[in-house]
């Protein structure tokens, strides 16, 4: 399931730079409940996610598949990353900001080629 693979780390990337880098309210409480959501036993969200992918139209489909695969890795590479990203140098980013890089130039070019030995790296 690629499409799992590249939604997930993605998304989770993106989620774990934006906690780790950036301060704004309720920052902490985001990033804990993806940590909650860890401990959450798959199988207590079973029926609950038959519903819902049924009702999407996305019972038996491999987009319904990636979707599922993707909402339960999410929670672990977000945890993963963001001790990561808070590791790396500020001042890269800092130097790419001065350098005329917009906000998602820095996380692209920067930061997520940066964050390959981190977990990134299929």
């Amino acid at each position: 399931m690629g499409g799992a693979l590249l939604l997930t780390m993605l998304l989770g990337s993106l989620v774990a730079y934006a906690l780790a880098r950036y301060e704004f309210r309720g920052n902490r409480l985001v990033y804990y409940t993806f940590v909650a959501a860890m401990f959450f036993p798959v199988f207590l969200a079973l029926v609950p996610l038959f519903c819902v992918v049924q009702q999407l139209g996305l019972l038996g489909t491999y987009p319904g598949l990636i979707l599922v695969y993707a909402a339960y890795a999410v929670p672990f590479t977000v945890f993963f990353l963001h001790a990561f990203f808070r590791a790396l140098p500020g001042e890269a980013a800092e130097a790419a900001f001065i350098d005329g890089c917009s906000h998602g130039s820095v996380f692209f070019r920067v930061m997520l080629p940066m964050a390959h030995s981190g977990g990134l790296s299929t």
